[in-house]
C-alpha cells in the first residue's frame, strides 16, 4: 500500500533489557536512526507502540550511542502502573510545576507519567505540556514520547499535533485504522516481528 515501512521490531527490544540487541532489532534501530536525521531539526519524536513492544528505551540508547542527549517521555496514561512510576508526569502537571521527576539512566533519561488518568490526552494537549516541551527542547537533543494506546485512539492520533516525527508500530490492524497515518509525510512504520 505503499506505506514507509522501517522493518520488523521484535519483542527483545520491549522495555528495559540488559541482553544485547539483536542484528536483525539493531538493522531496524538503524533505520528508524535514519528516518529520523531526514528531518535534522526533528526533536519531538513520538512512538506508537499499539499492540507491539516497547522498544522506546532501546531506541533512546541506540540514539545516545551517536552522541545525542535523548529523554523518553511515557505518556501510556491508561495503563496499569507501579508505584515506583510516581512521581511522574501526571504530578507535575497536576502542581501545575515545571519542576518534572527526570530519572537519569545510563543511556538516556526518562519521565515517567506517573500514574493512570482518563486524561491523559488533555494533559498531552495542554499548553502547560506545550511549555514543558520547549523547555525540554533545549535540554535534550531528542524527545521521545511513548504511546501505548490503539492506532485509532484519540490520543494515539493526538500526537501527530504534539510531535515532528512520527514512528507508528502495526500488528494486524485493519487499513482503516492506518489511513489517517498513512497521510502524513511525517510518519513512518514499524510492524512486529517474531521474538
Amino acid at each position: 500500500m505503499h506505506y514507509s515501512v522501517l522493518g520488523a521490531i521484535s519483542f527483545r527490544c520491549d522495555g528495559f533489557s540488559s541482553a544485547p540487541i539483536e542484528s536483525s532489532d539493531l538493522e531496524v534501530l538503524r533505520q528508524m536512526t535514519s528516518f529520523l536525521q531526514k528531518a535534522p531539526s526533528s526533536k519531538v519524536i513520538a512512538l506508537v507502540g499499539g499492540k507491539g513492544p516497547d522498544y522506546s528505551y532501546a531506541l533512546g540508547e541506540h540514539l545516545s550511542r551517536l552522541g545525542k542527549k535523548i529523554l523518553v517521555i511515557r505518556c501510556d496514561f491508561p495503563v496499569k502502573f507501579g508505584r515506583e512510576e510516581a512521581p511522574g508526569l501526571l504530578q507535575a502537571w497536576e502542581g501545575k510545576s515545571f519542576d518534572v521527576s527526570i530519572r537519569k539512566g545510563s543511556y538516556c533519561d526518562f519521565l515517567n507519567s506517573g500514574g493512570f488518568t482518563v486524561y491523559g490526552v488533555e494533559i498531552l494537549q495542554s499548553q502547560w505540556f506545550k511549555e514543558l516541551l520547549g523547555q525540554l527542547k533545549k535540554e535534550y537533543d531528542t524527545v521521545l514520547l511513548w504511546f501505548r494506546g490503539a492506532l485509532d485512539s484519540a490520543g494515539s492520533k493526538g500526537s501527530l499535533v504534539i510531535s515532528d516525527l512520527s514512528i507508528v508500530t502495526v500488528s494486524g490492524e485493519p487499513t482503516q485504522y492506518l489511513t489517517p497515518w498513512s497521510k502524513s509525510v511525517r510518519v513512518s512504520f514499524v510492524t512486529v516481528g517474531d521474538g
